[in-house]
Parts: C-alpha cells; sequence; structure tokens
C-alpha cells in the first residue's frame, strides 16, 4: 500500500506542477457549464420533445375504428416518425400516465364510434342532419407539446374523415364531415419543469471524467512505457500492480474533485436543484468513471506507441462527448450519426446519469444503460490485462 500511495503522490504533485493540466481538468468544466447555461439556460423541455408518446384507447373495437387505428399505427411506423403509440384499454390507467408526463395525449375512440360514422353516411340518403362524430383528446394543461400534440392529431382525423367521406362518393370536399374533438384537461399533482442547468450538469460531470478517467490513463500507462520509465520501475521490488492502484487512485480522487466542483458550481452560480449523493445517481458516477476507464485501458493496448495512442484517443474522444448526447438529446439524428451513438457507452451512461436523477427521461431502458457499457468495461479489462505490454517494442 505504501508503494500505492507514493505512486498516488506522484501523480498528484506532477498534475498541480503542470498548471495547463489544472486549467483542462479542474477549470475548463466550470467555463463549458457556465458558456451553455448562459447560451442555452432558457430552453424548456417542449424544445427538447423529438416525438409525441401518445396513450391510444380503442373502446368502439369495429371496422372503422380499426381502419383509424391502423392509420395511426403507420403514422407511427414510419422512418424517423413523431408519433409513438402505446395501447391501453383502462382510461383512467392511462390518465396517470398523462398526468405523471409520460405521455403527451391520450386519443381515445369511444364506443358507437363506427356507428355514428354509418348513421352519418346513411341520413344523407334520407336528407337528414349530420352529427359529428365523436373522438376524445386527453392533454396536459399549459404544456405546449402536449397541445401540440393533440392538434397534430385532431389534423389526422379531419383527414382520415375526409377521405372516407370522399370514398363514398356522397360528399363534396368542401362539405366533409370532421370529427368533433372533446378536450378533457388533465392537471398533475406535482409539475415536473424542465430544466437545462440540471440537465447539463452529468453531462458536464462525464466529459470531465472522459478526461480524467480515458485521456489521463492513456497517457501515463504508454507515455512512460515509450520513455522506459516502466521498465526502470519494474527494476526495482516495484511491481506493476503497484503502479497501477497508484494511478487509478490518482484517477479516481481527481474525478471527486471534479464532481465536487462542477456540483457545487452549478449549486452557487445557476441555481442547481440535483441530488447527486443518492444511492443510483452516485452508482451512476461511479459507473460510468470505470468504464471510461475500461475505455483507456483498451486504446492503450491496442496502440503501439504513445503518439499512436494520443490520436485514437482524439478519435475516440470528440465522437463520445459530441455524439453522446451530453450536452443535447439526439434523437432524429441521420442513420450514421444513430449508429454511433448507439455503440457509444456515453450515451448509455448519460441516459442512465439523467434518469436517475430525474432530470431527463432515458431514451433507452435501464438494462441498456448498464449492459452496453458493461460491454466496453469488460472488453477493456479482458484485452487490457491479457494483450498490454509494459515494455516498449514487446
Amino acid at each position: 500500500m505504501q508503494s500505492v500511495g507514493s505512486f498516488f503522490r506522484t501523480f498528484s504533485f506532477r498534475l498541480l506542477r503542470d498548471k495547463f493540466a489544472c486549467f483542462w481538468l479542474l477549470i475548463f468544466p466550470m467555463l463549458i457549464l457556465g458558456i451553455l447555461i448562459l447560451i442555452f439556460g432558457n430552453l424548456t423541455g417542449d424544445q427538447f420533445s423529438f416525438n409525441s408518446q401518445v396513450a391510444l384507447i380503442d373502446d368502439d373495437q369495429e371496422e372503422i375504428s380499426s381502419i383509424l387505428t391502423g392509420v395511426l399505427e403507420e403514422i407511427a411506423e414510419a422512418e424517423n416518425g413523431w408519433l409513438q403509440l402505446n395501447s391501453y384499454q383502462d382510461l383512467e390507467e392511462a390518465r396517470a400516465g398523462l398526468g405523471a408526463g409520460t405521455y403527451q395525449a391520450i386519443f381515445r375512440i369511444p364506443p358507437g364510434f363506427s356507428r355514428e360514422i354509418m348513421d352519418n353516411v346513411s341520413g344523407q340518403f334520407r336528407g337528414q342532419e349530420v352529427l359529428p362524430a365523436g373522438i376524445e383528446f386527453y392533454f396536459r394543461e399549459g404544456e405546449q407539446s402536449s397541445e401540440v400534440t393533440v392538434t397534430a392529431l385532431n389534423q389526422v382525423v379531419e383527414v382520415f374523415t375526409g377521405e372516407l367521406y370522399l370514398e363514398t362518393g356522397l360528399m363534396l370536399p368542401a362539405q366533409r364531415i370532421t370529427a368533433h374533438s372533446q378536450m378533457v384537461e388533465v392537471r398533475t399533482e406535482e409539475g415536473v419543469s424542465f430544466n437545462y442547468v440540471n440537465y447539463i450538469i452529468p453531462g458536464i460531470i462525464l466529459m470531465a471524467f472522459l478526461s480524467t478517467g480515458m485521456e489521463e490513463l492513456v497517457t501515463n500507462l504508454t507515455v512512460p512505457r515509450d520513455r522506459g520509465i516502466l521498465r526502470r520501475f519494474f527494476a526495482t521490488p516495484l511491481q506493476a500492480f503497484q503502479y497501477t492502484g497508484g494511478l487509478i487512485l490518482y484517477i479516481v480522487v481527481i474525478a471527486a474533485v471534479q464532481l465536487l466542483i462542477i456540483y457545487w458550481f452549478g449549486r452557487w452560480a445557476f441555481s442547481a436543484q440535483i441530488d447527486l449523493w443518492s444511492p443510483l445517481p452516485l452508482f451512476f458516477t461511479l459507473y460510468s468513471l470505470l468504464v471510461l476507464m475500461g475505455v483507456g485501458l483498451l486504446i492503450a493496448t491496442l496502440a503501439r506507441n504513445a503518439s499512436a495512442a494520443g490520436r485514437l484517443v482524439n478519435i475516440v474522444f470528440y465522437p463520445m462527448m459530441f455524439l453522446g448526447g451530453l450536452y443535447f438529446p439526439l434523437e432524429g439524428m441521420p442513420g450514421f450519426i444513430r449508429l454511433v451513438t448507439a455503440i457509444n457507452p456515453v450515451t448509455y451512461l448519460i441516459n442512465g446519469l439523467r434518469e436517475s436523477l430525474g432530470v431527463f427521461p432515458s431514451s433507452t431502458s435501464l438494462e441498456l444503460n448498464l449492459l452496453v457499457p458493461g460491454i466496453w468495461l469488460m472488453a477493456g479489462l479482458i484485452l487490457g490485462l491479457k494483450k498490454f505490454k509494459w515494455e516498449a517494442g514487446q
């Protein structure tokens, strides 16, 4: 343990003497946090909504209502579609999801909808007054994304109804019947408002961990190896695990300092309100650091020398940072970018951290948020333990 502590002090004193490194590791994250908040701090949750989650209830279960639900499902299945459907049987259960913010709207086809349509058609043969068929929409009061979703759904119904009656040949387009919309306001007991300050702080924390967990580990493994420093160390009774232990302890301590600086700066300067000290956020924070260290070990293992390792770090660092959703959600991106985000461990780490903090819902499941980064971590550990060379030129 004494040797591990000695290596830890060596790394720490070297960092303190390097003002440039101190700036990038400890000061730069605060500057980025301040700049992003000052520029984008007025963004709202509505501006981060790239699709609409809608609860669908078909209480009619007849032929025409089935055609209408089929139209909605086709829209939902379209590539880059704006609509995400979730079928329900119970209205109260769907209302609970709406009130909790899970859905932007409820689309309900009430009993008798198909019969009302047929009555409208037959009424034209007899010259009777035509009454509109009824469709119910439920939305969240005062939430723009919810109201926009209802407006879009209403337009879908209008087009569907117009096409339906045009197929009968009984009506001109100007005389088509539009569905009657019954707007029902739903209030939440606890409103959760989006806050960009709370949203961006986890992203800045992971950005800092990218520098510390990945770059610092790669640099302190490959540069001393190429210079022959590690070979001279291990010519003494010192062992590789002691050097590695001191390096890991150094990285963990620096990451903890970064975490505290970013957290308290966010609270002091921008009144951030996040609870990083709960068990699940702390787990995702530590898990993120371990995964990024695993990626760093993988890079150090694959690179033949320090120069190649530096280039490889740059190749990996920027896609991980900018295509990992640290600063903005990445839904609706082109196909190639979606592929990069799908294999990027940072995508799942930031989703899991934000979900655990309650600042933004995760677009991926908890299982994926653990599994995909775990694959990267295991790949780094397995290849690193088997293939990493402690001497240059091996």
